[in-house]
């Protein structure tokens, strides 16, 4: 039936949903001492946890992972999740047309930090512009200072 389920979700494109029934489905398997089978379902269900932000299933989808004798990988962040605070703070900043000079006054750092960070945020980003910086990071709201 959890199989028929991940199906069904998967057609309906209800990825959290389909990621909880593949967590489940991992579960079962890995206690009927199907391990392998077991890693590969729960491996997907901790990546799209992850993406979708579910952090309890995560933590679950983690757990039973690790039963079945598997290291997890590391979680691989990509986009805004990429970005330290630091980073997203001076970025924010940046989006405000604010110089280099003025966001290391602002934050009292110097200004070789303020360019430091941006050009992390552009490489992780995959910015070629200053330009670019606003509408990269409408998407979320602004972290607070």
């Amino acid at each position: 039936m959890l199989r028929e389920a991940i199906e069904a979700f998967e057609r309906g494109e209800a990825r959290l949903e389909k990621a909880c029934a593949l967590a489940d489905l991992g579960a079962l398997l890995r206690r009927r001492n199907r391990r392998t089978e077991a890693r590969e379902l729960l491996r997907e269900a901790l990546d799209a946890a992850h993406r979708a932000g579910a952090r309890p299933l995560a933590d679950y989808a983690e757990t039973e992972l690790r039963a079945t004798g598997a290291r997890p990988r590391r979680v691989v962040l990509t986009g805004l999740d990429s970005l330290t605070a630091s980073e997203r703070r001076i970025a924010e900043l940046a989006s405000q047309d604010l110089t280099n000079r003025e966001i290391a006054q602002t934050l009292f750092i110097t200004a070789r930090t303020v360019e430091g960070h941006l050009t992390s945020v552009f490489r992780k980003l995959q910015l070629d512009s200053r330009d670019e910086l606003c509408a990269a990071l409408s998407e979320n709201a602004p972290v607070p200072a």
